[in-house]
């Protein structure tokens, strides 16, 4: 749902596809995404963490929930019990992915009854408000002092990422 071209540039800057460990934190996160919480995960908090503050909200939370999730793949304290270090190039991709499925569970419960004190987008809006979280995700993940992050060269490929997007889908 974020602009198609951003979503390809984060999956590969230079043509390779994202590693098995970018994957499996996508996999983890969404799986804590879209389990409910009386199961142990965030799938009904998520309205209430899009009406924090819509966009800015929910990249926040997902740059922190990343942050977290790095660190306890590279530690090996994950099912598998396997550490599998995450190239910093493919955060990129995780967050654009991170983000859309928080959006999805949004637009799943607003679809079954819920309700938002923030209105949610919809179309193009929703397109904008997913690159919006992203630009936050990168915000909050590089607050976070991740020791093997260059947080400059991090937030500059976000922002030419997004721009292009907008450049060529727009």
């Amino acid at each position: 749902m974020i602009n198609e071209q951003v979503m390809q540039q984060a999956q590969s800057e230079e043509a390779a596809p994202a590693s098995e460990a970018a994957e499996v934190l996508v996999n983890n996160i969404a799986d804590t995404i879209w389990t409910p919480v009386d199961e142990g995960g965030a799938f009904e908090e998520t309205i209430q963490i899009w009406d924090e503050g819509g966009p800015q909200s929910v990249g926040s939370f997902a740059g922190h929930i990343i942050r977290e999730q790095v660190d306890r793949l590279e530690s090996g304290a994950t099912q598998s019990g396997t550490a599998m270090e995450l190239p910093r190039d493919d955060l990129l991709f995780v967050g654009s992915e991170v983000i859309n499925e928080f959006y999805e569970a949004i637009a799943t419960q607003i679809k079954a009854g819920a309700q938002t004190q923030v209105p949610f987008p919809e179309g193009e809006e929703l397109e904008d408000s997913q690159g919006e979280a992203l630009i936050y995700a990168t915000e909050a993940y590089t607050g976070t002092n991740d020791p093997k992050l260059d947080t400059e060269a991090a937030a500059q490929t976000a922002v030419q990422y997004l721009s292009q997007g907008a450049e060529n889908g727009a």
